[in-house]
């Protein structure tokens, strides 16, 4: 029911920081900006679900509260479906926003907690009725709606402030975190749970997380945050498989991508690395993207997904010894010391042959270099990012 526009969003707090000190010196104030959110832009279609996603203090949560109108907005424009909202209060943009700690009033019942947002709005007690019923039925909560919040588990919880949201019908419904605060098991349930909800109503989702397992189930698209500016924006299938940069690379996907710092050396019919002794060739794809740095020595990091990585007990290219073994249940996941550096192999269960995994014990182990990554040693971007990825 909306479409959201960002242009250049930025968010810049001024903090206080304390300058001087000592006996005979006078401490004074200097005001120092810090920047939260850096020219965020962005065109969020009607009916999306898009994720912002990365780790704590990347400015994921202010961008959504920016959306909502809790924030202002320093430098910028915000629009949503073409109306530009900088100066819009949070009331009149038709949003609704789901926090990470429900916000739930204690003393009102679940049924006066969904209802409270729309009371004033629509004076039919019929009509509110019937919304909070037909909410709660969609949430799975209507033998709740008398309780009060305390009366419930955290999953129940959630499933209400959730409710109080999409009664309102709101075009843009904001989620900051909602599912932190759950067991693993009930953020499971939740996740499909709200898979489910998208489905039912018409709204456009931003959903704010660093959770990269709801980010790659839930999202039309992914936004990938750090320090306040967007590293990627993308597919959950795109942005694990051509990730633009390293920090992309190893924040998507568990367990985390290998990292083997190595150079790229010129030859005459093309580009080598040397990589725990073995020298090897770089297929097209790298050598051409190589040489138009016209350098003969580049300093690069490799990164390999540990699903990528083939175990065997011998015969393999590399040799490693077994550190630690972790048995997931549907998969093997194995550390190996290789000349000092830790390398991690996944092996699904379903596929484990007659291999030792115990600690001490040598493996072999090899990759196809179609499935490596190579990123510049000093900017940590994709070097083929935008080309595709390897041979």
């Amino acid at each position: 029911m909306a479409s959201i526009t960002l242009k250049n969003v930025t968010k810049v707090y001024t903090s206080s920081q304390s300058v001087g000190g000592g006996l005979f010196r006078k401490n004074k104030e200097k005001k120092k900006d810090v920047v939260a959110v850096k020219d965020f832009s962005m065109e969020i279609k009607d009916k999306e679900f898009v994720v912002l996603l990365g780790p704590s203090g990347c400015g994921k949560s202010t961008t959504l509260r920016m959306i909502a109108g809790l924030e202002e907005i320093d430098r910028g424009e915000l629009y949503i479906d073409d109306v530009l909202m900088n100066d819009t209060e949070s009331k009149d943009r038709d949003v609704a926003m789901v926090f990470q700690n429900y916000a739930l009033y204690p003393h009102m019942s679940v049924f006066d907690n969904m209802a409270f947002a729309i009371r004033k709005r629509i004076p039919d007690k019929k009509e509110v009725d019937r919304k909070v019923r037909e909410a709660a039925g969609i949430l799975g909560i209507s033998e709740y709606l008398d309780r009060k919040p305390r009366e419930l588990s955290g999953g129940q919880r959630q499933r209400v402030a959730i409710g109080r949201a999409i009664v309102r019908n709101p075009k843009v419904m904001l989620m900051d975190e909602p599912l932190s605060n759950l067991d693993a098991k009930l953020r499971n349930q939740m996740r499909s749970e709200l898979l489910k909800l998208r489905k039912r109503i018409d709204a456009t989702f931003v959903y704010v997380t660093h959770d990269q397992t709801e980010a790659m189930t839930l999202g039309d698209r992914v936004v990938v945050m750090k320090d306040g500016e967007v590293m990627q924006i993308g597919k959950p299938d795109e942005i694990y498989s051509n990730p633009a940069s390293l920090f992309v690379a190893t924040f998507i996907g568990n367990p985390q991508m290998n990292v083997i710092p190595v150079s790229a050396y010129r030859k005459s019919e093309g580009f080598y690395i040397n990589l725990f002794g073995k020298e090897l060739a770089l297929g097209v794809e790298y050598s051409s993207t190589l040489s138009k740095r016209n350098e003969s020595f580049i300093p690069l990091m490799l990164g390999i997904r540990p699903e990528y990585i083939t175990l065997d007990d011998g015969g393999g290219l590399f040799e490693g010894e077994v550190m630690i073994s972790e048995h997931t249940g549907n998969s093997i996941i194995v550390h190996m010391n290789v000349d000092g550096t830790e390398i991690v192999a996944l092996e699904e269960e379903r596929n484990r042959r007659e291999i030792n995994y115990t600690q001490d014990s040598i493996l072999h182990f090899s990759f196809s270099l179609s499935d490596v990554y190579l990123f510049d040693a000093v900017s940590g971007l994709n070097i083929t990012y935008g080309v595709g990825n390897g041979q």
